[in-house]
């Protein structure tokens, strides 16, 4: 049974007893707040879900990534024209980087799917960011990231890794913005 109260919705689970095998006896109700067990079992539900789901996506990966490293070897042993080596290199490259980047983004969804609870601490986004950005030192051919802070920023309670992954993220969401732009 849903109730809703001021503080928002409780999950009740209802159990009536009769106290004797009469008609006339009485009866024990008791109602009992479930709210927090369909919470856990919603989210170990999502979390089994989430999980084969990343796991359905990441099988045909490794087969598209070994084809494509494949087709670059093969490329080196042809002697194709020009224009047609370009543009099958391009391909092959393009299917190599596509496939990293749906396990990047499956590793994420799989990170999310946990629902843990972080690990919060200070955090001081000037010297912390510097480790989500590592991540880009080179694959970001033409884009230039800056950052800049106002001086004597105070730290902040925050999951390291949490916001590790916003500023991928982000980074990840702004390049792959700017690149379709070319």
């Amino acid at each position: 049974m849903d109730l809703s109260t001021e503080h928002g919705k409780l999950n009740l689970s209802v159990t009536v007893a009769a106290l004797e095998e009469k008609l006339t006896s009485g009866f024990v109700m008791v109602l009992e707040d479930t709210s927090e067990l369909l919470r856990a079992q919603k989210a170990a539900a999502w979390h089994e879900v989430a999980r084969r789901v990343a796991h359905e996506i990441k099988n045909p990966l490794t087969p598209i990534a070994l084809s494509a490293e494949r087709i670059d070897r093969q490329m080196n042993r042809l002697d194709l024209p020009q224009p047609a080596a370009r543009i099958i290199r391009e391909c092959a490259d393009t299917i190599s980087k596509s496939v990293e980047s749906v396990k990047t983004l499956v590793d994420e969804f799989s990170q999310f799917a946990r629902f843990s609870r972080g690990a919060a601490g200070a955090l001081r986004p000037q010297r912390d960011r510097a480790r989500s950005l590592e991540r880009f030192s080179g694959p970001l051919e033409g884009i230039d990231i800056r950052t800049s802070f106002a001086p004597g920023l105070p730290a902040v309670n925050l999951d390291r890794e949490q916001f590790h992954r916003a500023v991928v993220n982000l980074v990840d969401n702004a390049a792959e913005a700017m690149q379709s732009r070319w």
